[in-house]
């Protein structure tokens, strides 16, 4: 499923700025979203991330009855991530093959 970042302008941090991160996955009827901080490590001609600051957060919705349903929710979840007003937050899809990753130890 997609991973979605968000850098650069964002009001509701007390530095005005800073870089998150948000997936969504749907396996049947369930569904798993995680979100947080994000660290962006640029390396040669590559890019990582990492999600920051630990563990990110993550909910899991309870199964739904149906998998249209889960299917429906995802959707929308994920236009509300790209909508076009800066309240709904402009999130990018990271590009295929890309994720957001835990931090080696």
């Amino acid at each position: 499923m997609p991973y979605f970042i968000r850098i650069g302008r964002i009001d509701s941090n007390k530095s005005g700025v800073g870089s998150r991160g948000w997936y969504i996955r749907r396996a049947e009827t369930r569904v798993l979203v995680r979100w947080g901080a994000v660290d962006v490590e640029r390396g040669g001609n590559s890019t990582s991330f990492y999600w920051g600051a630990g563990w990110p957060r993550e909910l899991r919705y309870r199964p739904y009855r149906t998998v249209e349903q889960a299917k429906a929710f995802v959707m929308a979840s994920i236009r509300t991530k790209l909508g076009n007003s800066e309240q709904d937050g402009r999130y990018e899809r990271l590009p295929p093959g890309k994720r957001i990753r835990l931090r080696p130890r």
